[in-house]
């Protein structure tokens, strides 16, 4: 009887590992069709942004939109020199920066830190490689 049930524990096990084998060639292709068709959804939208985004460049374009100023007749023109107001640039005063300039910037804050933390941790390296040395 220990001869059989080392046969049955054996065919059990071997059972177990080939469903689990079975198991992750299935999730393997599952997973490959979900990433083929996620593949193929992006294809259509990028070619569908790429259409769309061409033709907002085409109805940016300078001469459709003077055919559309002519067919709207907006009757418009240059401004007249009477209708024109010259202002120099002295007569408005400087506007006063809220930011400090001589303040150091979040980044450059961020990078002195990493700078000093980097320092310290060479200087401590430097001194136990010399300590054991």
């Amino acid at each position: 009887m220990n001869g059989a049930g080392k046969i049955v524990l054996s065919s059990v096990c071997l059972g177990f590992f080939l469903v689990l084998y079975v198991h992750g060639q299935i999730s393997i292709l599952q997973v490959s069709y979900d990433v083929n068709q996620y593949s193929r959804t992006l294809a259509k939208k990028t070619e569908e942004y790429r259409r769309l985004r061409y033709q907002v460049d085409q109805l940016k374009a300078p001469r459709l939109l003077e055919t559309r100023m002519r067919t709207l007749d907006l009757n418009l023109q240059l401004p007249h020199e009477v209708r024109v107001m010259k202002v120099s640039r002295t007569a408005i005063p400087p506007v006063p920066s809220p930011i400090d300039i001589t303040s150091p910037s979040v980044t450059q804050k961020l990078t002195g830190f990493i700078g000093r933390w980097v320092g310290v941790a060479q200087a401590k390296i430097a001194n136990e490689h010399h300590d054991g040395v």
